[in-house]
């Protein structure tokens, strides 16, 4: 929910929070691609279970309410519904501060673990609490970079990858230790 160009920025915590998912033993997540094709369908739960042949569907919105200096307060709403009844059996709302974004993915994953009645291991908990950077700023442009990485793939748009490359570079500018930027421009 809220501006179209804050689109990158809750696509990029529906990747995190998928990749954090797909961290816990016992629990198989379907890919990122797979689910994007679903992003604005007017199927419900139910029917995209369905097709999909999963059990679960987790959904749920970002808002950004921005303040003045650009950070602000993120506000995650997840919700996770049993396909074969289209029931709601967890929902839940996370209000933070954006500089607290990392935790919230950790948080859900591990909400989600718990509501489907799994175990989580020690080692599974530290890589849900871990932290691609402790620079919002930095992931802020990375999440941007990878959503023009994206739009280039899709379109074969040059200038795309230009920029793209572009903010990685200032990611790295930030955070020198960020590595997945360093992956994503080996990817473009």
């Amino acid at each position: 929910l809220g501006p179209p160009d804050d689109e990158y920025f809750a696509d990029g915590l529906t990747e995190e929070i998928t990749s954090r998912l797909s961290l816990l033993q016992g629990l198989n997540v379907i890919s990122r691609v797979s689910a994007k094709l679903y992003k604005n369908s007017e199927m419900t739960s139910k029917q995209i279970g369905e097709e999909l042949g999963v059990a679960y569907v987790l959904e749920g919105t970002v808002r950004w309410d921005r303040g003045a200096d650009g950070q602000g307060l993120v506000r995650v709403t997840q919700e996770l519904i049993r396909v074969v009844d289209d029931t709601h059996i967890w929902a839940e709302s996370y209000d933070r501060v954006i500089d607290d974004i990392f935790s919230v993915q950790g948080e859900i994953a591990e909400a989600v673990a718990m509501q489907l009645d799994l175990t989580v291991l020690e080692p599974e908990r530290e890589a849900l609490k871990s932290r691609p950077t402790e620079n919002v700023q930095a992931y802020n442009n990375y999440l941007k970079a990878i959503r023009h990485a994206d739009v280039g793939w899709n379109n074969a748009d040059g200038e795309e990858f230009e920029e793209a490359i572009r903010l990685l570079n200032r990611v790295v500018e930030l955070d020198p230790g960020f590595m997945d930027a360093y992956t994503a421009m080996a990817e473009n």
